[in-house]
């Protein structure tokens, strides 16, 4: 790249880097936090809540005990990201993507990312095996009301953005009460 070329990009990353409110705050990771109440995911990167999604969570309501179809409770984390670079709408039974000419009758199916959660507390160490996930939905009419199985149903566009955001390992915190009534939600709620 010639020496023009390398001055133009540095004033360029250096004007996007002043826009923002602190490059520190920019390069801290996110974590997230799952309120029940509010049928609402956030995003939340250090003190400030970057992002709000609409999700709908378990219809049987929140609780730890197998086979129970209810959303677990407490610290959660990312275990494993599944479905990078899927097309949007794609259907994974048991994790895998199945092929778009196949059609499946039934349980509305997981669709286009999965962010399969792992319990952090021993109330809800069974998370994983229970296979609770963060996934894509094609029942994006059901969002903001509580309609799945246990895990915590997102647009699908809105579901490939999120797996951008997100590692291996980020915290997830699922609570019942409203997210202003969460620990450490007293911050600025963002869109």
């Amino acid at each position: 790249m010639p020496h023009s070329l390398h001055k133009l990009f540095a004033i360029a990353c250096l004007t996007f880097l002043a826009g923002c409110s602190s490059v520190g705050q920019l390069l801290q990771p996110v974590d997230l936090v799952v309120s029940l109440a509010d049928q609402a995911l956030y995003v939340r990167r250090g003190n400030e809540t970057v992002k709000t999604y609409a999700v709908s969570t378990s219809r049987f309501g929140a609780g730890e005990a197998l086979d129970s179809g209810k959303t677990p409770r407490g610290s959660h984390r990312i275990a494993t990201k599944i479905g990078e670079g899927m097309p949007l709408g794609t259907v994974f039974i048991d994790r895998q993507p199945l092929p778009p000419e196949v059609h499946i009758k039934g349980t509305p199916p997981v669709t286009t990312r999965i962010m399969w959660l792992a319990g952090n507390e021993p109330h809800n160490q069974n998370t994983k095996i229970r296979y609770i996930y963060l996934h894509g939905t094609r029942e994006e009419y059901l969002l903001g009301t509580p309609a799945s199985a246990g895990c915590v149903r997102l647009r699908e566009t809105d579901v490939v953005e999120l797996f951008d955001l997100v590692q291996e390992g980020t915290p997830v915190l699922i609570v019942e009460t409203p997210y202003l009534q969460s620990p450490g939600s007293s911050i600025l709620l963002g869109q």
